[in-house]
């Protein structure tokens, strides 16, 4: 493998920033235009050059010269620099390439940032001008691994909302195809008629669930917060900040929870606060990656945006469409609530 390293990097003191988010995510999986090819090819080694000193220097709009012809509109060189300054903001510099795959006209490589790791597939042409790329989450092979909480859970609301996401199948909850939002619910709140929002539901304040508790679901440290994100307009989510306004907790044996898309200035709690069931972290928003008011709650096996394995996470004592249950885990369409002796 070869290895090219960038100057003014330091490798060897770079870290891991624990932030939350999605993208995403998010997996953060984010698809791009870019390039790559043979390393020992002049050509196409000045195009990953350029491309990296390019992402460094924030010059985005600038990257579109590096593709073929035709293959980049403006509209997906809008998205490309809202999902690169993203990428930048949070994971900093490249600092190395470091090759992994090399297929024909495709090659894989791990790019190590200031903060984090990720891997990237490029595609080039025989022209080694750029077709597309992939960027995916690099997963070290270090990390615990977590199937399910150990901790007990309460949910972290008062009264009853609606699992709009949630279950083992792909069928019920969308997020169990990427791995680091496996196990994640979407939970919102709808009236006697089953809406979950009054009059037009243009407006974030026309949703139940907005402005709503979120609370702690069990005795844990605040890990990290991410404040200052304004609230989207319903419909129109924000790919730049993909969890929005969020709170990862840490429990006593070292599991990890992110509550997202939190309101805008409704945190109530600091990074390295301890916190009880029941403790007012803030209030549901609708920041973020995020189309309409809602709560999404994901237990994940560290407390990091980049290399999070989502788990499944059980509730120790629920109401379940007026039913109690115990040590349950709820699946979409259900109406939950903690359970009140």
């Amino acid at each position: 493998m070869k290895k090219i390293k960038f100057p003014g990097s330091s490798f060897e003191n770079s870290r891991i920033m624990p932030v939350c988010l999605r993208n995403a995510a998010l997996t953060l999986v984010l698809v791009f235009f870019s390039c790559g090819h043979i390393w020992e090819e002049p050509g196409c080694h000045r195009t990953v050059q350029n491309f990296v000193s390019l992402f460094n220097d924030q010059q985005y709009r600038k990257i579109r010269k590096l593709f073929q012809p035709g293959d980049l509109g403006k509209t997906q060189l809008k998205r490309m620099q809202e999902n690169l300054s993203y990428i930048r903001s949070v994971a900093g510099k490249i600092q190395s390439l470091e090759l992994l795959e090399q297929e024909e006209n495709m090659l894989v490589y791990k790019t190590t940032h200031e903060n984090t790791a990720m891997e990237v597939r490029f595609s080039v042409n025989d022209h080694c001008q750029l077709k597309s790329y992939q960027i995916d989450t690099h997963y070290p092979d270090s990390l615990q691994v977590l199937k399910r909480n150990h901790s007990g859970m309460r949910l972290p609301f008062e009264g009853e909302w609606y699992v709009v996401w949630g279950g083992p199948t792909l069928e019920q909850n969308y997020h169990n195809a990427h791995r680091n939002m496996q196990g994640a619910f979407d939970f919102s709140v709808k009236d006697s008629s089953g809406k979950l929002f009054r009059g037009s539901g243009r407006k974030n304040e026309d949703y139940f669930a907005f402005g709503k508790k979120v609370l702690a679901p069990c005795r844990a440290t605040v890990e990290k917060v991410i404040k200052g994100i304004e609230d989207n307009t319903v419909g129109k989510p924000s790919a730049q900040h993909t969890y929005g306004n969020a709170i990862v907790l840490r429990t006593d044996h070292q599991e990890y929870i992110l509550l997202a898309h939190l309101k805008n200035g409704s945190i109530r709690v600091a990074e390295g606060q301890r916190v009880e069931p029941g403790t007012l972290l803030a209030q549901c928003g609708n920041s973020g990656y995020s189309a309409e008011p809602h709560l999404h709650f994901i237990l994940q096996n560290v407390g990091d945006l980049f290399h999070p394995t989502g788990a499944t996470c059980y509730f120790e004592q629920i109401l379940v469409n007026g039913i109690e249950k115990v040590d349950y885990s709820p699946v979409q369409g259900e109406l939950v609530r903690n359970y009140e002796p």
